[in-house]
């Protein structure tokens, strides 16, 4: 068994069936190598805890994909979302963090091995007979060997004999079982044998770290093993870390392997690329002539705001530069020239998208004079709002507001629709001005969440808000999610009103026949009667799938997981269940 990595992701949208759907697709993912995914609902969205196989890596890479499948249904939901996550393997001390900022179209990721706070080293006490057996003289038959490897002793190969440290079998064993580091302590001859390191690096291609020096300039082997892990570089021949094939594997993966390379290839414009479409922070060991290189820095701006940093003079003072810089990171704002401060077209993209330091990046980084002005205020209030965290202070920057901007009709419409939790710091005059909540809910239906409870019982309020977006029915009162017209327009477009709906309307054919024909998942929140109604599941299963461009399905809804558990076993609803050839 390979080493177990620990992983945890947090996912932050107000896309509810977008997040439906991807926690089944986490559960069917690469999320659970070593026990059970933890899928948590939170007020931001989903966070997941999770195992991964030596790393964190599959799941990393699960994301990415999804995020560059043009055929997924909610893949635009998923570019608006914000993920963060890290993953840490402590046997070998490797750590990454993933980071993808509402609107990127790209997951960046990084090694920070070296910042990770690892657990400290306990010193044993060994006895002298215990220091005689880690030595290698304490286990020296091969069946107590193989035994102990099955147990993931992760000192086995320091308590073999030398003659079992030689045994195939057994370095094979432990190797499955605890991991590639354990063929430090392996014999020099397997050390230095081709065939059985190749076995090997089908498993884990670190291996070839401990291989033998002639192994580690033999180019196929090492270029496998940078395919897999960049970082492997390191430790190739010198020969090898220049050459440009072996070069160019390790950084499309392991952007921060452009350290280890000699000056020389840092001038290399094709090299640095490479290094900076994995993450732009690359371009602080590119040559100086590259750091002037325009499109070299817009390509690695893209990736990280923060490159800007490393960019030459030149380029800082270039507006199309900081502008890029500043909409990509907008922490950035505070470490632009003075000039750029002032400009109102970069102030405003700093704050173009929701943004968890927009309440610092507004007091620190907005000049005193530019504060009040209505559209950056406007703009600031909104991507702080819609942050998770709220990070940088305890109190919103719409609540220091100017008292008449809050009462300006058209300005705080624009907040409230931009985000609806502005409608908490609004004046009476407005939260309770039945025709302006109307306006704002039409554009933005989960903006009923900040209204009044008289407002979420009136019937035009409530319809209003649930034709902008079904899931707003969660926040209508009682009586009116038990109102069969304005449940009816709620599940027609999204999958999660169903749940919101009273109990009879969940046992209501016609409604639940609309809420699957929408969405099949929807089968989920049907009355337990309905799930037993072929009729029912029949469409529900046949409808919504994931299709390709040639209308084929590449992957099921799962709601035949939702049917009773004698449809489940119906051959014609498990016929209509399957997959298009």
């Amino acid at each position: 068994m390979a080493n177990i990595a620990s992983g945890y992701v947090s996912i932050k949208s107000t896309n509810k069936e977008f997040l439906e759907d991807l926690k089944n697709k986490i559960n069917d993912g690469p999320f659970s190598y070593g026990g059970p995914v933890d899928i948590m609902d939170k007020d931001h969205g989903v966070d997941v805890g999770f195992t991964g196989r030596w790393s964190c890596k599959d799941a990393w890479e699960f994301f990415r994909e999804l995020i560059a499948d043009d055929t997924y249904e909610f893949q635009k939901a998923l570019i608006d979302s914000e993920i963060s996550g890290y993953g840490y393997e402590e046997g070998c001390r490797e750590a990454d963090e993933i980071l993808k900022e509402s609107g990127a179209e790209k997951l960046d990721w990084k090694d920070v091995s070296e910042e990770w706070e690892w657990e400290e080293e306990k010193e044993e006490d060994w006895s002298e007979n215990e220091e005689q057996e880690i030595r290698g003289t304490g286990i020296t038959n091969k069946e107590e060997a193989l035994e102990a490897a099955s147990e993931y002793d992760f000192d086995i190969m320091q308590k073999i004999s030398d003659e079992l440290k030689d045994d195939k079998e057994v370095v094979m064993a432990a190797f499955k079982s605890t991991g590639s580091d354990i063929f430090e302590h392996a014999s020099q001859n397997l050390k230095a044998d081709t065939v059985f390191i190749k076995s090997l690096m089908e498993i884990d291609p670190n291996v070839l770290i401990h291989a033998a020096d002639e192994l580690k300039a033999d180019k196929q082997l090492v270029m496998e093993a940078v395919k897999y892990n960049g970082g492997v570089l390191e430790y190739a021949s010198d020969e090898l870390k220049e050459d440009r094939e072996i070069l160019m594997a390790a950084l499309s993966n392991s952007w921060y392997v452009i350290q280890f390379i000699n000056e020389d290839l840092r001038s290399d414009k094709e090299l640095v690329l490479e290094a900076i479409k994995n993450d732009g922070s690359a371009l602080e060991f590119a040559s100086d002539e590259l750091k002037a290189d325009k499109e070299l820095v817009m390509e690695a701006i893209k990736s990280q705001g923060g490159a800007l940093e490393y960019a030459s003079d030149e380029l800082k003072a270039d507006k199309e530069v900081v502008l890029a810089a500043v909409s990509k990171t907008p922490l950035v704002l505070q470490d632009v020239a003075d000039e750029f401060k002032e400009d109102r077209e970069i102030i405003l993209a700093a704050f173009a998208d929701t943004n968890d330091h927009a309440h610092d990046v507004f007091q620190h980084s907005v000049p005193k004079k530019l504060q009040n002005d209505k559209e950056i205020l406007a703009a600031a209030a909104i991507s702080h709002l819609n942050s998770s965290t709220m990070f940088g202070g305890n109190t919103s920057i719409i609540e220091n507001a100017p008292d008449e901007f809050k009462s300006d009709k058209e300005w705080i419409t624009k907040v409230i629709i931009g985000a609806p939790k502005a409608l908490g710091y609004a004046p009476d005059a407005i939260r309770t001005n039945k025709e302006i909540i109307i306006s704002i809910i039409s554009k933005n239906g989960c903006a009923i969440e900040y209204v009044n409870d008289e407002l979420k019982a009136d019937k035009e309020v409530v319809m209003a808000a649930v034709i902008s977006d079904g899931s707003a029915l969660e926040y209508a009162s009682d009586e009116l999610k038990a109102d069969k017209e304005v449940v009816m327009l709620a599940v027609s477009s999204c999958v999660y009103a169903l749940k919101c709906a009273s109990g009879e309307l969940k046992a209501d054919k016609e409604v639940v026949m609309a809420a699957v024909q929408n969405n099949g998942r929807a089968l989920e929140y049907a009355s337990d009667e309905l799930k037993a109604d072929k009729e029912v599941v029949m469409l529900a299963v046949q409808t919504n799938h994931q299709r390709n461009d040639k209308g084929e399905i590449i992957a099921a809804n799962h709601s035949l997981n939702f049917a009773s558990q004698d449809l489940k076993n119906d051959p014609d609803i498990i016929a209509a269940s399957k997959l298009a050839k």
